[in-house]
């Protein structure tokens, strides 16, 4: 038996179609091209999982998201970013 990884993406695909989420989950008929905004989306993420778990510096293009990150880290408790 397989699993299915879900993602807020793929259950609206399925909501607005389920021909379409087959195609492009289950078979993979259709290739998934990933847009500019949504790569800048993952790279934003991933700096910011990044520094919040290690303190890896932010990108220079990146940094006026820094006192986000740096509100969460100043709470106390434990923090789990991913």
């Amino acid at each position: 038996m397989s699993v299915l990884a879900v993602s807020h993406s793929s259950i609206s695909c399925y909501d607005t179609c389920p021909y379409q989420y087959r195609a492009k989950y289950v078979t993979k008929e259709v290739k998934f091209t990933q847009s500019a905004e949504a790569k800048w989306g993952d790279d934003v993420h991933n700096a910011l999982e990044a520094y919040g778990k290690t303190g890896r510096p932010l990108p220079a293009n990146m940094l006026h998201y820094k006192p986000y990150i740096d509100a969460v880290l100043a709470r106390p408790g434990e923090k789990i970013f991913e």
